[in-house]
């Protein structure tokens, strides 16, 4: 039984190779043509170029956390953006730009070219967590990649990207900057100006406590030979008061402290008040500027004409001048110094699409083995044909 199993297994892959050998011209040269074919198109197919870039957005004493990062995400993937971007560049012609609208048209087209680069990956953080805690995780930058017909456009479009990316994060971080700042003013004015109201209407109250004194005092001179006692106790002996004098000194040291602490309000209504003009200002920058450069720019153009006729030997005055300053200069040193290039962009010299050998390997076994089972469905049919003739 085994041995005519064997024999019939022996018989069909004699009859594989049989339909093989009759065959083999159609097989042989149905797989050379078509590879030739697949060979010219690959010729013909046009090539793509890749250029590469990291751009840092962290430096010494400046890191870009990973919540900012996610905050100002949406804006440097939002594609209506980077269109308008590029058009005010003008570094592309109008059929650059016309193909890139048809290639950029969701968030996720441009997030695919945008891949942040953290400085601890989530192995790192596991386990530098047994030797710190406190340890936080930020974006050291980003790797920008673009593929084009054109190598020196590839390398231009990622500088582009570059561009866009440093401006959105500018409009996000100065626009933040600016609301963050006009509103904590504000409140801070309207809460000094209610604490001076409050200490003002006190200080009436003690001047109006100091006047009754005064004239108890006039009632009763002899009041100022009475022992001076503070109040004790309310019990077994009723109550022991303060002499009128002992009530005057504690009055007048009352209304040292309400005026020291006016004042401070005073000072602090005034700082509230300049840091107030000067955001209320930058917020008329915000409603008519679109990027984040200019945004800045006359951001930080402001501080000079807005302090140009203000006395900056007065403290109040200074003090809020170098506050802005210090923070616009720590912006242009984020926006210009710190945000920047690291490596790249890389000019291609080689296409990376398409893969010639790649495409000559697959095409040869595709159809290879396709031609291999057509040979099949030819033998199958011309047997075929023949049994329904001698039928």
């Amino acid at each position: 039984m085994e041995e005519q199993k064997n024999h019939e297994d022996e018989i069909d892959l004699m009859e594989i190779f049989r339909v093989l050998w009759k065959r083999k011209k159609i097989i042989i040269w149905g797989t050379v043509i078509f590879t030739l074919i697949s060979i010219i198109i690959s010729f013909l197919l046009p090539k793509i170029y890749k250029s590469d870039g990291f751009y840092l957005l962290s430096g010494k004493g400046l890191s870009m956390s990973v919540p900012n990062y996610k905050k100002y995400h949406p804006l440097f993937t939002n594609p209506e953006t980077f269109i308008k971007y590029v058009k005010q560049q003008k570094q592309l012609n109008s059929d650059d730009i016309e193909s890139l609208v048809k290639s950029i048209i969701k968030s996720e087209d441009l997030s695919e070219k945008i891949k942040p680069v953290y400085a601890y990956s989530k192995a790192d953080l596991k386990e530098l967590a047994e030797i710190s805690k406190d340890i936080k995780n930020y974006v050291i930058g980003i790797n920008l990649s673009y593929e084009y017909s054109d190598p020196h456009k590839a390398k231009i479009y990622v500088e582009i990207v570059s561009g866009f990316i440093r401006d959105s994060f500018m409009y996000g971080r100065i626009f933040d900057y600016i609301a963050e700042n006009y509103n904590i003013s504000s409140n801070n004015l309207k809460r000094n100006e209610n604490s001076i109201i409050e200490i003002n209407f006190n200080i009436e109250k003690t001047l109006n406590k100091r006047s009754n004194i005064k004239q108890i005092l006039k009632r009763y001179p002899q009041s100022r030979s009475i022992e001076q006692r503070q109040l004790v106790s309310t019990e077994k002996g009723g109550y022991r008061y303060l002499s009128p004098i002992a009530q005057l000194v504690g009055i007048e040291s009352m209304l040292a402290d309400l005026k020291t602490s006016l004042e401070e309000y005073n000072r602090q209504k005034a700082l509230s008040y300049l840091k107030y003009a000067f955001f209320k200002e930058a917020k008329k920058i915000v409603k008519v500027e679109e990027t984040g450069t200019k945004l800045f720019e006359k951001t930080y153009q402001l501080k000079d004409s807005f302090f140009k006729n203000i006395d900056l030997k007065n403290s109040v005055n200074k003090e809020v001048y170098n506050k802005i300053i210090i923070n616009l200069d720590n912006y242009n040193h984020l926006f210009y110094e710190t945000m920047r290039f690291g490596s790249g962009p890389t000019l291609p010299d080689k296409p990376i699409k398409p893969k010639k050998k790649l495409i000559v390997v697959v095409s040869f076994f595709l159809f290879f083995f396709m031609f291999i089972f057509f040979a099949f469905i030819i033998e199958w049919w011309v047997n075929n044909k023949k049994n329904i003739l001698k039928k």
